[in-house]
Protein backbone atom coordinates (compact mmCIF):
# COMPACT_ATOMS: atom_id res chain seq x y z
CA UNK A 1 0.00 0.00 0.00
CA UNK A 2 3.01 2.15 0.85
CA UNK A 3 4.44 2.47 -2.43
CA UNK A 4 1.31 3.32 -4.36
CA UNK A 5 0.65 6.37 -1.81
CA UNK A 6 4.48 7.37 -1.88
CA UNK A 7 4.20 7.14 -6.24
CA UNK A 8 1.17 9.59 -5.69
CA UNK A 9 2.93 11.61 -4.03
CA UNK A 10 5.80 12.13 -6.04
CA UNK A 11 3.55 12.69 -9.22
CA UNK A 12 1.67 15.31 -6.60
CA UNK A 13 4.81 17.02 -6.17
CA UNK A 14 6.13 17.02 -9.91
CA UNK A 15 2.71 18.54 -11.12
CA UNK A 16 3.08 21.32 -8.70
CA UNK A 17 6.39 21.99 -9.45
CA UNK A 18 5.70 21.99 -13.04
CA UNK A 19 3.05 24.54 -12.38
CA UNK A 20 4.72 26.42 -9.97
CA UNK A 21 7.22 27.19 -12.46
CA UNK A 22 4.91 28.76 -14.90
CA UNK A 23 2.76 30.28 -11.98
CA UNK A 24 4.11 33.61 -13.48
CA UNK A 25 2.15 32.83 -17.10
CA UNK A 26 -1.10 31.56 -15.71
CA UNK A 27 -1.66 34.48 -13.26
CA UNK A 28 -0.91 37.01 -15.94
CA UNK A 29 -2.95 34.95 -18.37
CA UNK A 30 -5.68 34.90 -16.56
CA UNK A 31 -5.66 37.97 -15.25
CA UNK A 32 -5.22 39.60 -18.88
CA UNK A 33 -7.33 37.23 -20.45
CA UNK A 34 -10.48 38.83 -17.78
CA UNK A 35 -9.66 42.17 -17.77
CA UNK A 36 -8.71 43.32 -21.31
CA UNK A 37 -11.80 41.04 -22.58
CA UNK A 38 -13.86 42.50 -20.01
CA UNK A 39 -13.27 45.68 -20.97
CA UNK A 40 -13.95 45.68 -24.39
CA UNK A 41 -17.19 43.33 -24.44
CA UNK A 42 -18.88 45.55 -22.39
CA UNK A 43 -17.50 49.13 -24.10
CA UNK A 44 -18.95 47.21 -27.37
CA UNK A 45 -21.87 45.90 -25.27
CA UNK A 46 -23.25 49.26 -24.31
CA UNK A 47 -22.46 50.86 -27.58
CA UNK A 48 -24.21 48.34 -29.97
CA UNK A 49 -26.83 46.57 -27.23
CA UNK A 50 -26.63 43.87 -29.98
CA UNK A 51 -25.68 39.92 -28.08
CA UNK A 52 -24.51 38.93 -31.96
CA UNK A 53 -21.65 41.85 -32.44
CA UNK A 54 -20.77 41.39 -28.93
CA UNK A 55 -19.59 37.59 -29.15
CA UNK A 56 -18.43 37.70 -32.18
CA UNK A 57 -15.97 40.41 -31.38
CA UNK A 58 -14.99 38.87 -28.02
CA UNK A 59 -14.59 35.52 -29.82
CA UNK A 60 -12.46 37.71 -32.09
CA UNK A 61 -10.61 39.18 -29.75
CA UNK A 62 -9.62 36.60 -26.92
CA UNK A 63 -8.14 34.46 -30.33
CA UNK A 64 -5.74 37.06 -31.30
CA UNK A 65 -4.46 38.28 -28.14
CA UNK A 66 -4.31 34.82 -26.55
CA UNK A 67 -1.94 33.82 -29.76
CA UNK A 68 -0.28 37.25 -29.49
CA UNK A 69 -0.05 36.99 -25.67
CA UNK A 70 1.15 33.21 -26.06
CA UNK A 71 4.17 34.69 -28.92
CA UNK A 72 5.42 36.94 -27.09
CA UNK A 73 5.56 34.81 -23.91
CA UNK A 74 7.57 32.43 -26.24
CA UNK A 75 9.73 35.23 -27.37
CA UNK A 76 10.46 36.53 -23.90
CA UNK A 77 11.30 33.12 -22.28
CA UNK A 78 13.65 32.47 -25.17
CA UNK A 79 15.44 35.32 -25.30
CA UNK A 80 15.66 35.17 -21.21
CA UNK A 81 16.88 31.44 -21.43
CA UNK A 82 19.37 32.20 -24.33
CA UNK A 83 20.88 34.72 -21.90
CA UNK A 84 21.06 32.63 -19.55
CA UNK A 85 22.77 29.42 -21.21
CA UNK A 86 25.45 31.92 -22.73
CA UNK A 87 26.40 32.97 -19.15
CA UNK A 88 26.48 29.25 -18.67
CA UNK A 89 28.74 28.30 -21.61
CA UNK A 90 31.61 31.48 -20.48
CA UNK A 91 31.33 29.66 -16.77
CA UNK A 92 31.91 26.36 -18.77
CA UNK A 93 34.86 27.44 -20.60
CA UNK A 94 37.16 28.91 -17.70
CA UNK A 95 36.12 26.01 -15.68
CA UNK A 96 38.09 24.12 -18.38
CA UNK A 97 40.96 26.51 -19.80
CA UNK A 98 41.06 28.37 -15.85
CA UNK A 99 40.73 25.51 -13.38
CA UNK A 100 42.78 26.75 -10.42
CA UNK A 101 41.23 30.55 -10.74
CA UNK A 102 37.63 28.52 -10.57
CA UNK A 103 38.58 26.53 -7.87
CA UNK A 104 39.68 29.39 -5.62
CA UNK A 105 36.13 31.63 -6.34
CA UNK A 106 34.47 28.23 -5.50
CA UNK A 107 37.20 28.25 -2.32
CA UNK A 108 36.06 32.20 -1.63
CA UNK A 109 32.74 31.39 -1.50
CA UNK A 110 32.63 28.51 0.70
CA UNK A 111 34.71 30.88 2.91
CA UNK A 112 32.39 33.34 2.79
CA UNK A 113 29.62 31.45 3.92
CA UNK A 114 31.47 30.19 7.14
CA UNK A 115 33.32 26.88 6.42
CA UNK A 116 36.74 26.33 7.92
CA UNK A 117 39.82 25.41 5.43
CA UNK A 118 39.59 22.00 5.84
CA UNK A 119 36.18 21.65 4.94
CA UNK A 120 37.00 24.00 2.19
CA UNK A 121 39.60 21.43 0.97
CA UNK A 122 37.59 18.44 1.11
CA UNK A 123 34.73 20.37 -0.73
CA UNK A 124 35.95 21.66 -3.29
CA UNK A 125 38.49 18.80 -3.96
CA UNK A 126 35.63 16.90 -4.52
CA UNK A 127 33.34 19.42 -6.34
CA UNK A 128 36.51 19.72 -8.60
CA UNK A 129 36.62 16.22 -9.59
CA UNK A 130 33.35 16.40 -11.71
CA UNK A 131 32.95 19.05 -14.68
CA UNK A 132 29.30 18.41 -14.32
CA UNK A 133 29.38 18.98 -10.64
CA UNK A 134 31.79 22.02 -10.81
CA UNK A 135 29.50 24.05 -13.60
CA UNK A 136 26.44 23.49 -11.43
CA UNK A 137 27.92 25.07 -8.24
CA UNK A 138 29.32 27.64 -10.35
CA UNK A 139 26.25 28.22 -11.74
CA UNK A 140 24.34 28.39 -8.29
CA UNK A 141 26.89 30.14 -6.62
CA UNK A 142 28.41 32.60 -8.86
CA UNK A 143 25.11 33.15 -11.71
CA UNK A 144 22.41 33.14 -9.41
CA UNK A 145 20.84 30.24 -11.89
CA UNK A 146 19.63 27.00 -11.16
CA UNK A 147 19.66 24.41 -14.54
CA UNK A 148 15.98 23.14 -13.46
CA UNK A 149 14.70 26.82 -13.35
CA UNK A 150 15.72 27.77 -17.13
CA UNK A 151 12.88 29.27 -18.91
CA UNK A 152 10.83 26.56 -21.07
CA UNK A 153 9.64 28.51 -24.09
CA UNK A 154 7.33 26.37 -25.41
CA UNK A 155 5.94 25.14 -22.47
CA UNK A 156 5.24 29.00 -21.07
CA UNK A 157 3.55 30.12 -24.23
CA UNK A 158 1.20 27.13 -24.22
CA UNK A 159 0.65 27.93 -20.55
CA UNK A 160 -0.24 31.87 -21.50
CA UNK A 161 -2.52 30.72 -24.33
CA UNK A 162 -4.34 28.82 -22.22
CA UNK A 163 -4.67 30.76 -19.08
CA UNK A 164 -5.41 34.07 -21.84
CA UNK A 165 -8.21 32.02 -23.61
CA UNK A 166 -9.89 30.35 -20.13
CA UNK A 167 -9.92 34.08 -18.98
CA UNK A 168 -11.47 35.65 -21.87
CA UNK A 169 -14.40 33.97 -22.18
CA UNK A 170 -15.53 34.38 -18.15
CA UNK A 171 -16.38 37.78 -19.10
CA UNK A 172 -17.98 36.69 -22.51
CA UNK A 173 -19.37 33.58 -21.43
CA UNK A 174 -22.83 35.02 -20.66
CA UNK A 175 -23.62 36.87 -23.59
CA UNK A 176 -24.19 33.62 -25.16
CA UNK A 177 -27.76 32.86 -22.88
CA UNK A 178 -28.57 36.30 -21.46
CA UNK A 179 -30.05 39.62 -23.03
CA UNK A 180 -27.26 42.10 -23.18
CA UNK A 181 -28.51 44.74 -20.43
CA UNK A 182 -28.10 41.59 -18.08
CA UNK A 183 -25.43 40.02 -19.26
CA UNK A 184 -23.40 43.58 -19.31
CA UNK A 185 -23.72 43.45 -15.55
CA UNK A 186 -23.76 39.84 -14.69
CA UNK A 187 -20.36 39.68 -16.51
CA UNK A 188 -19.10 42.37 -14.47
CA UNK A 189 -19.74 40.70 -11.59
CA UNK A 190 -18.70 37.08 -12.71
CA UNK A 191 -15.39 38.42 -13.89
CA UNK A 192 -14.88 40.36 -10.32
CA UNK A 193 -15.44 36.83 -8.73
CA UNK A 194 -13.62 34.89 -11.06
CA UNK A 195 -10.51 37.30 -10.35
CA UNK A 196 -11.12 36.93 -6.53
CA UNK A 197 -10.85 32.91 -7.05
CA UNK A 198 -7.71 33.41 -9.05
CA UNK A 199 -5.95 35.12 -6.56
CA UNK A 200 -6.94 32.48 -4.24
CA UNK A 201 -5.64 29.75 -6.06
CA UNK A 202 -2.30 32.37 -6.25
CA UNK A 203 -2.32 32.13 -2.50
CA UNK A 204 -1.53 28.40 -2.41
CA UNK A 205 1.53 28.38 -4.13
CA UNK A 206 2.71 31.52 -1.93
CA UNK A 207 2.71 32.48 1.73
CA UNK A 208 0.07 35.15 1.73
CA UNK A 209 -3.31 34.26 3.24
CA UNK A 210 -6.22 33.25 0.86
CA UNK A 211 -8.35 36.76 1.37
CA UNK A 212 -5.91 38.74 1.13
CA UNK A 213 -4.13 37.14 -2.28
CA UNK A 214 -7.62 37.62 -3.90
CA UNK A 215 -8.52 41.02 -2.57
CA UNK A 216 -5.37 42.18 -3.90
CA UNK A 217 -6.02 40.40 -7.54
CA UNK A 218 -9.56 42.36 -7.84
CA UNK A 219 -8.49 45.63 -6.71
CA UNK A 220 -5.59 46.19 -8.86
CA UNK A 221 -7.21 44.44 -11.59
CA UNK A 222 -9.86 46.74 -11.67
CA UNK A 223 -7.66 49.82 -10.70
CA UNK A 224 -6.10 49.29 -13.65
CA UNK A 225 -9.34 48.85 -15.86
CA UNK A 226 -10.92 51.53 -13.97
CA UNK A 227 -7.67 53.61 -15.13
CA UNK A 228 -7.89 52.53 -18.26
CA UNK A 229 -11.73 53.23 -19.07
CA UNK A 230 -10.63 57.21 -17.20
CA UNK A 231 -8.13 57.75 -19.92
CA UNK A 232 -10.33 56.83 -22.75
CA UNK A 233 -12.95 58.93 -21.88
CA UNK A 234 -10.53 62.24 -20.98
CA UNK A 235 -9.29 61.02 -24.36
CA UNK A 236 -12.91 60.87 -25.56
CA UNK A 237 -13.94 64.49 -23.95
CA UNK A 238 -10.96 66.45 -25.04
CA UNK A 239 -9.34 65.34 -28.28
CA UNK A 240 -12.15 63.83 -30.42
Amino acid sequence: MKKPIIKHHQETDRLLRTVSRSIRDVIFGLEDGIVSTLGAVTGIAGATLDNRFVILAGLVLIAVEALSMAAGTYLAAKSEREVQEKRIAGELREIREQPEAEKEELATMYRQRGYDEDEIKVCVGRVAKDEKLMLEEMMHKELGVVGAALEVPARNAVWMWFSYMAGGFVPLVLYFSLPVNTALWSSILLSVAALFIVGVIKSKFTVVHWFKSGLEMVVISLSAAALGYLVGRLVEIYVI
